[in-house]
Parts: structure tokens; sequence; C-alpha cells
């Protein structure tokens, strides 16, 4: 009896394991500000590490698809430097390239790629993905401004730098826009407290692949350059006039599994507010 107890406990866990990193999960984040002059849907996608597991690209897909966004937002590790598969993120920009239009900023997975001079950008440029590593784009209609920002890997290491002094001396450089609502893309959440001592009313990240685990009462386990029990792993945070959303993203870390962590997609419904 005990064997078969723990029999079944096992192919539970299994089955678990199975659906938690097979099922798509969607976090919607309303955000209503004075300065948005029309509504506008963005969807964000982050670390989808060019992954091979086609049922979760499905559904992504389809769900992308589903939603109609204005705009879609790529905030890094769409490829994946360990396993480079430029065939699943061809596939992937082939199925949504036409929804709507499409901006990108590095990861530290493509700012590694491209040190090792390897062409991935070319992919996106294939597809009419705009790349704002440092540049802005106007949305009149809406009264946005998106800006981004790359991955500081490479760039810090060239010059000598800590990622964190190269990211603070970028941002020191970057428009933020009087009157507009300003948005950034930035890979890494870690860095909040930088983005907060700007005027970017919200900054989209990734990175933290959710902690990897979340567990009760506790919260994300691991996540990469914050280390154990990371502080920005996961959802919205807010501090002075600066939110950052954190999307748990698609793909993974070399470990195979995720715990209480599903696959995320990032939808934020930017509003008007209502007179």
């Amino acid at each position: 009896m005990a064997y078969f107890i723990l029999l079944v406990l096992v192919l539970l866990f299994a089955y678990y394991l199975h659906r938690e990193n097979n099922t798509l999960s969607v976090t919607r984040y309303p955000i209503i500000n004075e300065k948005i002059s029309e509504d506008l849907k963005i969807v964000q996608i982050s670390d989808f590490h060019n992954t091979r597991n086609e049922n979760i690209r499905s559904q992504l897909i389809d769900q992308i698809i589903s939603e109609d966004p204005d705009v879609i937002v790529i905030t890094g590790d769409l490829f994946d430097s360990r396993q480079l598969d430029r065939q699943s993120v061809a596939m992937f920009l082939n199925a949504i390239h036409d929804v709507a239009p499409m901006y990108f900023i590095t990861g530290n997975h493509e700012e590694r790629l491209l040190s090792d001079n390897e062409d991935v950008l070319s992919l996106l440029q294939h597809y009419d993905i705009t790349i704002l590593n440092g540049n802005s784009i106007r949305l009149e209609e809406n009264n946005i401004i998106i800006t981004g920002i790359c991955d500081p890997r490479r760039s810090g290491k060239s010059r000598g730098e800590l990622p964190e002094n190269y990211m603070k001396g970028s941002l020191e450089y970057l428009p933020v826009y009087a009157g507009y609502y300003n948005i950034l893309l930035s890979h890494r959440p870690e860095y909040f407290e930088l983005y907060c001592d700007t005027d970017f009313d919200l900054v989209l990240t990734g990175h933290a692949h959710g902690g990897q685990f979340i567990l009760p009462l506790i919260g994300g386990l691991y996540a990469p350059n914050q280390g154990i029990l990371p502080k920005y792993y996961a959802g919205i945070h807010e501090q002075n006039n600066t939110s950052e959303i954190i999307s748990r993203g698609i793909g993974g870390l070399q470990f195979p599994f995720r715990i209480n962590n599903k696959p995320e997609l990032v939808v934020v419904e930017l509003e008007s507010p209502v007179e």
C-alpha cells in the first residue's frame, strides 16, 4: 500500500509538472493615466528562448492573435545562445508578424550571440520588427512614446564597466518626452531603482523567469543576476511615478521545469481616463 501511494503521488506530480510547463497563462495589467489620449493594448513577449515546445508555441500564437493587440513588444531573449534555433523563432514570427507593429530590444542572450558574430538580428529585420536599442517610437494618436535600451552584457563588458554602471549611464542619455506617456523596454528587472530615478511612466522587463520555482509565502526561488530569493521576479512594482511590469517569460533556464510558474503572456491595457 505504501508503494502504491508513493507511485500515485509520483504520477500526480509528473502530471502537475507536465501541465505547469505546457499551459500558457495570460496576465492583464489595466493602467489608467491622464497622459494617454486613446486606449492602447500592448502584448509583451519575453524570454521566448527559441522554445521547441510546440504546445506552448501554438498556444502563444493563438492567444496573441485572439488578443488583437495594437502593439507587440519583445523584451529580449527571443533567441537562446546555448542552443540557437532560428527555425523555431522564424516559425513563431511568421505566424504573428501581421498582427500588429512589433518592437524589440536585445536581452543578454542576443548580446552574447552578437559578440560571437551571430547575425540574429537579420531575422527580425526580415519580419519588419523595429529594434529599439537606444531609440524611440512615437505613437501620436495615443500620446505614447516607446523607448528601448539594449541589455548591458556585451556593451558593458567591452568598456570594462559593471553592467549596473553601464545601465545607469545609458539611462541618463535616453530621452523622456514631457507630456507623453513614456514606456521603456528593458530586459532586466533588477535595475528597478535606477528606472525610478528617471521619468519613465512604465518599464516592461523580463529576464527573471518568474524565479523558476514560486514557493508559497516565499516567492521566486532563483533569478539570473539576482540569485536566491530574488526581489524582482514577476508582477508589477511601483515607486515614485514609475511602474515596472516583469514578465515570467515563455522559455526557461537550463533547468527543465517550472513550478507554480506557468509560461506567461503579458497584456498591458493602457486606458485614457473616463470623463
